[in-house]
């Protein structure tokens, strides 16, 4: 394979895939200089999350790998902000919402922002997590691409048209201040 023949966004193309998180589970130690202390709670306290270089070169070569063997449709780092940020990126590239409303809620899991952590959507996540594990890496399915919401609860869902409106008019508003 010529390099770019495969390659993915973090734009999901399609409704029904289903989306895994590779990456360790987040702890309410990751959630140290994050994001949402920082701007939500001008909190700058605690140690930014553990950083194992093996980890995040078995977990980057693994998504190299599965998006080279065509498994994945689309791909993106949790990073600043965690994952519920990284999915709400996702969301708004795809004009499509997903559905994560079966994962037990809480702040870390939300907001944590551990290293070698992706989001990816998956056609076929049984062959994703068996590679995750061989390779040591933890992998969960999360939720399932669709919609025309970001679906956190049974109580608790966005609507992406009104989240890419909330975000296209944040730098103006943020400006005027």
């Amino acid at each position: 394979i010529n390099e770019g023949d495969r390659r993915v966004s973090l734009a999901y193309k399609t409704p029904g895939i289903p989306l895994v998180r590779l990456g360790p589970q987040p702890t309410p130690r990751d959630l140290g200089q994050s994001a949402l202390l920082r701007l939500i709670h001008g909190d700058t306290s605690g140690d930014v999350p553990a950083l194992d270089l093996e980890l995040e070169k078995r977990t980057g070569h693994l998504v190299r790998q599965s998006i080279e063997a065509g498994w994945v449709e689309a791909a993106h780092d949790v990073s600043q902000g965690g994952m519920l940020v990284a999915l709400a990126e996702m969301a708004m590239a795809s004009n499509m919402g997903a559905d994560i409303s079966r994962l037990n809620p809480g702040t870390a899991l939300y907001f944590g922002e551990p290293c070698a952590s992706y989001i990816l959507a998956v056609a076929e996540p049984a062959l994703l997590l068996t590679h995750a594990a061989r390779n040591e890496i933890e992998a969960r399915l999360i939720g399932i691409t669709g919609g025309s919401t970001l679906k956190l609860s049974t109580q608790s869902e966005i609507d992406i048209a009104t989240l890419q409106g909330l975000h296209a008019r944040w730098m103006p508003t943020y400006m005027e201040t």
